[in-house]
Order: C-alpha cells, then sequence, then structure tokens
C-alpha cells in the first residue's frame, strides 16, 4: 500500500447484533476482564465483514453480572482502492469496534443497580493476542496421560 495515499476504504456500519446483560449480584464488587471471544471475517470483492464478540466478565469468579456483546463492521473499498483486504488487519476492525463496545457498556451498565463500568483505554493487540492464544490452546492435541 502506497502510504501518501488515502487506503480507500469506507466504514459502511457498525451495528451490535447481540448482547447479554444481567444481573447476578449487585453487591458483589464490580470488576471486568475484557476479552474477544470469537471474530470473524469475510470478504467478498470489495466488501468486508467483520464480526466480533466481547467478553467483559471473561474468567471472573463471582461477576457481578454478566456482560456480553457482539458487534459487526461491514467495509468497503471504493474503485481503485490502495488498500488490499489482506492489508487490512483485524486489529484495524476490532479497533473500530471498541468506542461502541464502550458505548454499549457504560450505558446498560448505568441502567443496571450496580455501579457503571466505564472502560478504560483498550490494547487491541494485546486483546487479539490473548483471542489468538486460547484458539491456539484449544486446537491443540490434549497430552495423553
Amino acid at each position: 500500500m502506497d502510504q501518501t495515499r488515502d487506503p480507500g476504504i469506507t466504514i459502511e456500519k457498525v451495528n451490535l447484533i447481540e448482547c447479554t446483560a444481567r444481573v447476578l449480584d449487585p453487591d458483589a464488587r464490580l470488576a471486568f476482564n475484557l476479552a474477544l471471544v470469537e471474530l470473524t471475517r469475510s470478504e467478498e470483492g470489495d466488501l468486508l465483514v467483520v464480526a466480533a464478540k466481547f467478553d467483559l466478565m471473561h474468567e471472573i469468579e463471582k461477576p457481578a453480572c454478566l456482560l456480553q456483546c457482539s458487534f459487526v463492521a461491514a467495509y468497503a473499498r471504493t474503485e481503485g482502492s490502495n488498500m488490499q483486504w489482506a492489508e487490512f488487519s483485524d486489529a484495524m476492525a476490532v479497533m473500530h469496534m471498541i468506542p461502541y463496545v464502550r458505548e454499549f457498556v457504560s450505558s446498560v451498565t448505568l441502567r443496571m443497580p450496580i455501579r457503571e463500568l466505564i472502560l478504560p483505554p483498550t490494547n487491541v493487540h494485546f486483546l487479539l493476542s490473548r483471542y489468538h492464544s486460547r484458539q491456539s490452546d484449544k486446537a491443540a492435541p490434549q497430552a495423553a496421560g
């Protein structure tokens, strides 16, 4: 990609497609662990669709609530686009979704009988690294014992 030119990519939409929000213990200390738990990517010519599922209480023992959300982002390439889909990383797509996740989380928790949860800045590369590590662990055959 010519880094002196516009990439020729537009965001067509970022939509919430699924969510789970349930208070389990309103008196519990609110702790969270944002994790990317599913990621799919589909390319069709000049259209790219990326779907991601986030779990805010991933591996938290006795969480105050359950909170998961899935978003889909659709991207289009303009004619003569400077960027190919192979160059458009998963990190870019997840980075575009994080503000939507942040807004969803704060809006939903504000309406629950728990403390509002405002997500701090997020290291998307770390989220993806942990996701890929968990996926590798699942795919690795278990050692015979």
